[in-house]
């Protein structure tokens, strides 16, 4: 599991993702601030109060969240790996679901078009 944070010598530490915009495309969102309300509020869920010890920080490129110790960032961290694996295979398979819709809807029209030809050719005949 990838490491999204530092520890600082007064015992806190920082979880920091800035995912780039292709990162940020591939989990869903157009903008961090929303994906950082979402970690935020699966964090609030699967650890209620563990907010009153990590303050999170949205920025434009990314956001940091401020944790009172190493432990509560290892928890945050963790949050955010399963967090990004949840959201990147939901995308995917609803990228996989529309894909196989438009391979539906192309595959009836090509049947559409060649009953038209056969209609076609059977008046020419």
């Amino acid at each position: 599991m990838r490491k999204f944070y530092d520890v600082y010598k007064d015992g806190t530490a920082t979880v920091s993702f800035y995912p780039s915009l292709s990162e940020l495309n591939d989990l869903g969102y157009d903008n961090v601030f929303d994906l950082s309300d979402d970690l935020k509020n699966q964090v609030d869920s699967n650890y209620p109060g563990l907010l009153h010890f990590a303050q999170f920080d949205p920025e434009s490129a990314g956001f940091m969240v401020y944790c009172d110790t190493e432990e509560i960032a290892e928890t945050v961290n963790e949050e955010l790996y399963y967090f990004k694996e949840y959201r990147s295979n939901m995308v995917s398979d609803a990228i996989n679901c529309e894909a196989g819709r438009q391979n539906a809807e192309i595959k009836q029209k090509i049947q559409e078009l060649e009953n038209t030809l056969k209609e076609l050719k059977n008046l020419l005949n």
